[in-house]
């Protein structure tokens, strides 16, 4: 796969992309990929898809529909963009300086997914993904937050992985709201991912 070629999806939300587009996309341009290939997909919207400005010269939508980690998915299917490569990540994401070289040696041969499981639904989706991911549109547009854990990995379960597990990194209050999240650390993948439930509440985050 050349990396010229590859897209980077990122699942946001009305509600909070304002406070993690900043962080996840700047790392992601610090780590030199160039801001034409990063596509913001902010659901929580009515209407229609609308682009709309972000910052970070990035491409930015506003999503009909809210599919929480299948956001990206979705939209990538309505907006007829599924001929491209993608490597799909969630907002709450920081990566290394490191991560454009990182998916440059990863991704040379085949598309991967980040971790073996569970890998949030977060890694490369290619046109078996797309194909996939069709067949269940109906299914994950507007998907709750359970239901979606519960089809974690669906679409990418064909994909091999980058990593073996992660290492915790405690919590911390990433986005100065007063909020502590689990910090887990993807090392060989170059990504942190700033997570909201690591399976010890008792009811599913959905806010920042």
């Amino acid at each position: 796969m050349e990396l010229s070629d590859l897209k980077i999806g990122i699942s946001s939300n009305v509600n909070f992309y304002k406070k993690t587009i900043p962080v996840c996309v700047g790392s992601i341009i610090k780590s030199g990929f160039n801001p034409s290939s990063i596509y913001v997909f902010i659901g929580g919207y009515d209407g229609e898809y609308e682009e709309i400005d972000v910052g970070l010269n990035v491409n930015a939508y506003k999503c009909p529909h809210n599919s929480f980690d299948f956001t990206s998915v979705v939209s990538i299917i309505d907006l007829n963009m599924t001929d491209n490569n993608w490597f799909i990540l969630h907002d709450t994401v920081e990566v290394d300086h490191n991560f454009k070289d990182i998916l440059s040696s990863e991704l040379s041969k085949t598309g991967k997914k980040i971790n073996r499981f569970p890998s949030m639904s977060m890694g490369s989706y290619d046109s078996d993904s797309f194909s996939l991911a069709k067949e269940k549109i109906n299914q994950i547009r507007n998907i709750s937050k359970g239901d979606c854990v519960k089809m974690e990995d669906v679409f990418i379960s064909h994909m091999p992985s980058i990593c073996d597990g992660f290492t915790p990194m405690g919590l911390e209050d990433v986005y100065g709201n007063g909020t502590k999240r689990f910090i887990e650390y993807y090392r060989q993948a170059g990504i942190k991912k700033n997570k909201a439930n690591n399976g010890t509440r008792s009811e599913w985050v959905t806010t920042l």
